[in-house]
């Protein structure tokens, strides 16, 4: 027999571990970030939200199989719940064990899976994955820990090595490959445990990497962060917005034109920082504190990842909400309708009053 079909009732997590430990816990928090703006404050949706109570935990598994292309872990056939983050259903009801194709693991280091299957996304990389390298680094300072890690482009190979861990032992994975270990450690960062969290170790990976990166001084800057490259929530005129606020002196750029260093060095100097949601805007962890932050939220897809960034890093944080004319609730959709332009600059002049001074 090539495959073997999976066992269709899942298991958790807790269930198949040989251990369990606690690595933080976080409190439910007010976040306390928002300007006090005295009009207009009907557009923001973030204005009552609380960033939840969370706990990391880190599970010592034993004979798990990694499936690369879905990022699950299997126990004797069936799929650990808790491993599974955000994937459709139906991908997962095909999912086979190719027996011919699986590469068995051995333990000769203690050996960690620190990534989900969005990693090549720059958000995802930096909220699941630094904070496990981060980690397993405090833990093991003499180094002795493998880290399991996708095929590293060439960012995210820069960021391992600003922080010492490019030179751990590492087991590279190919998408589509199968792989026993006989023991693993999984971190539930991975999986979002502590993605709206007030989290110390998630700011504290984002502190690192941005301590590595020498300080090139430099006036604060006023910064957009430009979309009209992708397709993913495109914004219908937003060449007409990125004139209008180059013409107010704003600094335009493409984050994913950059080298890792430079866009810690330009988000260090920002003074304030606008952007629509997407990878970009989560380089607003390396901003200083009191940084004021403005998102653009497209009504069809409204998500607090960025006011809890800047809930961790002491940002002035604002969101405005706008219609798009999207009537479905989606994180992919493209604008159907213009940002009301004269609505941004207008609330960019209410915020620029709480911007940093130097």
């Amino acid at each position: 027999m090539d495959t073997v079909r999976l066992r269709p009732k899942r298991v958790d997590i807790e269930a198949v571990a040989e251990d369990i430990v606690t690595i933080e816990t976080c409190e439910e928090m007010t976040p306390r970030v928002f300007p006090d703006l005295k009009r207009d404050r009907s557009r923001n949706p973030f204005l009552d939200a609380r960033l939840p109570a969370a706990t990391a935990r880190l599970y010592r598994l034993r004979n798990v199989l990694l499936d690369r292309r879905h990022m699950v872990l299997l126990h004797q056939g069936r799929i650990i719940a808790q491993t599974n983050y955000l994937q459709d259903p139906a991908a997962l009801a095909g999912l086979r064990v190719r027996l011919a194709d699986v590469v068995r693991i051995e333990p000769t280091f203690p050996t960690v899976l620190c990534f989900d299957h969005w990693h090549v996304n720059f958000y995802h990389w930096l909220v699941h994955t630094m904070p496990a390298v981060h980690l397993m680094m405090q833990r093991h300072p003499e180094g002795g820990v493998r880290l399991v890690l996708p095929s590293l482009l060439a960012w995210q190979k820069e960021c391992l090595d600003l922080v010492g861990a490019g030179r751990l032992p590492a087991c590279t994975t190919q998408d589509n490959g199968q792989y026993f270990f006989t023991e693993l450690a999984y971190l539930d960062i991975t999986a979002g445990s502590l993605d709206y969290a007030l989290s110390p170790l998630s700011q504290a990976a984002c502190a690192r990497l941005a301590g590595a990166v020498p300080d090139r001084g430099g006036e604060r800057l006023r910064i957009y962060i430009d979309r009209t490259w992708t397709v993913h929530r495109r914004l219908v005129n937003e060449p007409a917005l990125i004139d209008a606020l180059r013409a107010r002196g704003f600094v335009i750029i493409q984050p994913e034109t950059l080298s890792f260093a430079d866009q810690v060095d330009l988000f260090r100097r920002a003074a304030m920082v606008v952007g629509t949601l997407g990878a970009g805007l989560a380089n607003i962890a390396f901003c200083r504190p009191g940084t004021v932050i403005y998102e653009i939220v497209p009504a069809h897809h409204r998500n607090p990842c960025f006011l809890t960034m800047a809930a961790r890093g002491g940002l002035i944080y604002w969101a405005d909400e706008f219609d798009t004319g999207v009537d479905v609730s989606s994180y992919v959709t493209p604008w159907a309708l213009p940002l009301d332009i004269a609505a941004v600059l207008r609330r960019i002049d209410e915020l620029q009053p709480f911007m940093p001074a130097s």
